[in-house]
């Protein structure tokens, strides 16, 4: 069977949608595994200057070296089997989202997340020093730029970001934000965490402060 040109470039536009899909699988299966560093060294491009992390509320650190460490400090929190007593750290994706720059070369992704949790977090809305086992809803997305390389497409930037994380009992209206990750204590962030956390009190509008982006681009116009 013979493709035209249209039909050819459809039909890789779908294969390359359907890897970057088959990332974010591997991306769960090893996190599932709390193999951190299995995701740095398959998934992410590591021979690349310009990659970038940042996870959660932790900052961004940008580089290899950075990457690298701060996926060193992931790997061995994930590690500590003395934290992970009655630990649930469930990952569900939906609304993939893919756009492809105009040379076809790059793309960013996006899925919304939203998942029960269980780990040792605060929650009563009055954020005592106690943390306990707490049962609680995580919601926010997960965005990638990729780069396409000889391997295939890999993570240039990878961002994970948090509306709430709601205790089971409470809900996002009573308690927002019962748990954040763990800061890397032991090096600065390049640039300076974001936050994206819900609030009842706020208007919620496309162009405004408070809104549930961030969002793709169009396709070619990055």
């Amino acid at each position: 069977m013979n493709l035209d040109a249209k039909e050819l470039a459809r039909f890789h536009r779908t294969a390359d949608i359907n890897e970057i899909a088959m990332m974010f699988g591997r991306y769960v299966t090893l996190m599932d595994q709390m193999d951190a560093m299995s995701i740095y060294w398959e998934l992410f491009a590591t021979d690349n200057p310009d990659i970038s992390i940042e996870y959660d509320t932790c900052g961004t650190y940008i580089g290899e070296e950075h990457v690298r460490a701060f996926m060193e400090d992931l790997a061995a929190k994930l590690d500590d089997w003395k934290t992970k007593r009655g630990w649930l750290d469930y990952h569900d994706a939906a609304t993939p989202h893919v756009v492809f720059s105009a040379d076809r070369n790059r793309a960013q992704a996006m899925w919304s997340l939203i998942s029960p949790k269980a780990k040792p977090a605060t929650p009563d809305p009055g954020f005592t020093a106690e943390r306990k086992l707490t049962a609680f809803w995580q919601a926010g997305k997960m965005h990638w730029e990729l780069i396409r390389t000889e391997k295939g497409w890999k993570i240039l930037h990878f961002h994970l970001l948090t509306y709430f994380t709601a205790p089971y009992h409470a809900g996002w209206v009573k308690q927002t934000e019962c748990y954040r990750e763990a800061p890397f204590w032991s090096m600065k962030p390049d640039r300076r965490a974001r936050f994206y956390v819900y609030h009842p009190d706020q208007v919620y509008v496309q162009d405004g402060i408070y809104n549930w982006g961030p969002y793709l681009p169009e396709d070619g116009s990055f």
